[in-house]
């Protein structure tokens, strides 16, 4: 999978509304305007701009289509959540990477389809500054399947704005 950052987009725009593989989702929302998915200039790891996701369960996934079947392929990013404390209990909790097309449910049903899936705790998924970008790669098998969706979710108060930012 090619390069994935967001210095092609303008400041701010809506990658719920994008076409294609470029668009991003939030789990069984129906696409509320609830869900953002904005790219932004307010933190970035390289470059200027990254993608901050705020959405319904803290879960947020994009497909990925065109893959050749039985091939080994590298997802890798950098996330920023804020710093973890006891009060700002901010982390990445999983990476999931799931067979198909289907919308993602939030109901846990899909767990025993995963192509990959990590789970990680405060310690392992939390930050330990506002600067601090952490890398998170996993691999993963597409066995017969062309189109793949990867699904992060993470632990953040969403009410106080905190969302995942991604580049």
């Amino acid at each position: 999978m090619e390069q994935g950052g967001f210095e092609a987009y303008d400041n701010g725009t809506d990658l719920r509304q994008a076409d294609g593989d470029a668009r991003w989702y939030g789990v069984t929302d129906g696409n509320s305007a609830w869900t953002r998915a904005a790219v932004t200039t307010e933190r970035a790891h390289t470059g200027t701009k990254s993608l901050r996701l705020l959405s319904m369960y803290n879960t947020s996934y994009r497909r990925f289509s065109g893959l050749k079947k039985n091939t080994q392929y590298r997802i890798s990013f950098y996330y920023n959540l804020g710093v973890y404390t006891e009060t700002n209990n901010n982390y990445l909790y999983s990476v999931a990477v799931v067979p198909g097309s289907d919308e993602v449910a939030y109901n846990g049903n899909i767990t025993s389809r995963f192509l990959a899936c990590r789970i990680l705790d405060a310690e392992t998924g939390g930050c330990t500054a506002d600067n601090e970008w952490k890398r998170f790669e996993m691999i993963f098998f597409t066995g017969d399947n062309t189109e793949v969706q990867l699904c992060l979710r993470y632990i953040a108060l969403a009410s106080a704005g905190i969302g995942l930012y991604i580049d």
